[in-house]
């Protein structure tokens, strides 16, 4: 059976079978960024990782390497050396500092020059964490992504010395303070009129993660800031203000610019606020009151020590070509002229107070990464992931969830396609859908470097605690 996609693009709202729409509006016309479509089921899962036997938390290891891109200075790199410093210490014999070169454009080439094996990470071999320095210009979100598939693997991308040098003290600095023995979450998630996406998403993603996100938690407050609540200056609250979390999610849409306009590097993944009226208004398409960009950030926004995961298109950056296109336009088609690390994320991190990292997805994100049709919500990964950033694992080691899904997709797809071939414009519906679900999970990338962790006091060692709490925004609350 052929895939049916919805027309015009704009679906109604509540009509039947669950539509797989696409996280991003388009800032020209506030369509969605791609038509809505119906998914297909299939099955999972196979096993990555570090091999078995290592403390992922213990970085003599885990391992842990640094990979120079050809567009990183010495400047930055001294501006960095503090960091590099301090992970030399951790990991011991397991460290490495890499430069990549024009022969390491795939990753697995690279991981072969460097004797790391395939499959499980033998941190002997190769270590598991890796941070990555430079732009995705020549060092790709590909690359990255495949990277990933078996190790832990976060990016630094910034355009000056001195953001790096931010960056570094930022991270020492977190590590070296006294854990946080209450620390906080905040979920932030509009919800707009006639707007199938958010609505799924609050179904099957927001209110599961707010009610299972603190349990067996009890030093943890978990915030919920959703439908009208989810406002722009609740947002900059969120980002450095007076609500700032420990950990932040952000559920929702991200802003799409086309190639060729002007303010796509600075706009593009921005978030999408409760102020946006939807994609039935009149005009619907976005206003620069109605999502929250890099520019929007306070000069003394502080997020020091924190985690910002944003669950939106683009949120993370941007590669040059369109990973989904090929199903629909036969062709290859240009997201950007060259990739860049989205701003927003950018700016956070470079800053004084910058959090510790930034997770976000480079292409267009899809609903299938927590509701799989007709199986219903599965929003399973993201629960494991944002657990174990709660529970103080290392992010990189608890992005494991996202790999093991697109291993998953990966080891489905040898089942329905001849291996070495891309699936034609006329493939299965199966094949099509499984393409899509792949290619969303290996979107999910890490800003920042992937051995951070939040300082959070042990559980253990306050066996009493307090009874969790889900709230509606913090004590005090006025609700705006």
């Amino acid at each position: 059976m052929n895939t049916r996609v919805a027309a015009p693009n704009r679906p109604s709202a509540g009509s039947g079978e669950p539509r797989n729409v696409w996280s991003g509006i388009r800032i020209e016309t506030g369509d969605y960024a791609r038509p809505p479509l119906i998914p297909h089921t299939a099955r999972r899962r196979t096993r990555r990782g570090v091999r078995p036997g290592v403390d992922a938390r213990a970085l003599d290891q885990a391992g842990w390497a640094v990979v120079f891109g050809p567009d990183v200075g010495a400047d930055a790199r001294a501006a960095l050396r503090p960091l590099l410093r301090r992970r030399r210490e951790q990991a011991g014999s397991l460290y490495r500092e890499i430069e990549f070169t024009p022969h390491d454009e795939h990753a697995r080439a690279f991981l072969d020059r460097h004797g790391a094996p395939i499959g499980e990470v033998d941190p002997r071999r190769f270590p598991y964490y890796v941070l990555l320095v430079g732009t995705p210009r020549r060092m790709t979100f590909a690359f990255q992504q495949g990277l990933a598939f078996p190790h832990a693997v976060g990016r630094l991308a910034f355009d000056s010395p001195e953001k790096y040098a931010a960056y570094a003290r930022n991270v020492l600095a977190a590590e070296d303070e006294h854990p946080r023995p209450r620390p906080r979450a905040a979920l932030f998630a509009p919800r707009h009129a006639g707007d199938h996406a958010t609505a799924v998403a609050h179904e099957h993603l927001v209110q599961r993660l707010a009610t299972g996100l603190p349990a067996r938690r009890s030093a943890w407050t978990v915030a919920v800031h959703d439908g009208a609540r989810a406002s722009k200056s609740r947002l900059g609250a969120l980002l450095g203000g007076s609500h700032t979390a420990d950990l932040l999610v952000t559920i929702g849409h991200g802003v799409v610019c086309g190639r060729d306009n002007p303010v796509q590097a600075r706009l593009q993944g921005a978030l999408v606020t409760a102020e946006w009226p939807g994609p039935h208004a009149v005009p619907h398409a976005p206003q620069r009151d109605h999502y929250f960009a890099a520019e929007d950030l306070t000069a003394d926004a502080a997020m020091r020590g924190s985690i910002v995961f944003n669950l939106a298109c683009y949120s993370g950056g941007a590669p040059r070509l369109d990973s989904f296109s090929f199903w629909r336009e036969r062709r290859e088609v240009e997201v950007a002229a060259r990739p860049f690390v989205a701003r927003l994320p950018t700016e956070l991190l470079g800053r004084a107070e910058g959090p510790l990292a930034v997770v976000g997805h480079v292409d267009l994100a899809m609903l299938d990464a927590f509701f799989w049709t007709p199986i219903g919500g599965q929003p399973q990964i993201f629960e494991s992931a944002l657990g174990g950033i709660m529970d103080g694992l290392p992010l990189g080691a608890a992005m494991e969830s996202f790999g093991q899904r697109q291993a998953g997709f990966a080891t489905q797809l040898t089942h329905v396609m001849d291996l070495g071939h891309m699936p034609q414009a006329d493939a299965t519906e199966e094949l099509r859908t499984l393409w899509l679900a792949y290619n969303d999970a290996r979107g999910y990338v890490v800003l920042g470097d992937p051995a951070v962790r939040l300082n959070i006091a042990d559980e253990r060692a306050h066996p009493a605690g307090r009874r969790r709490r889900v709230l509606r925004g913090w004590a005090g609350d006025t609700g705006e």
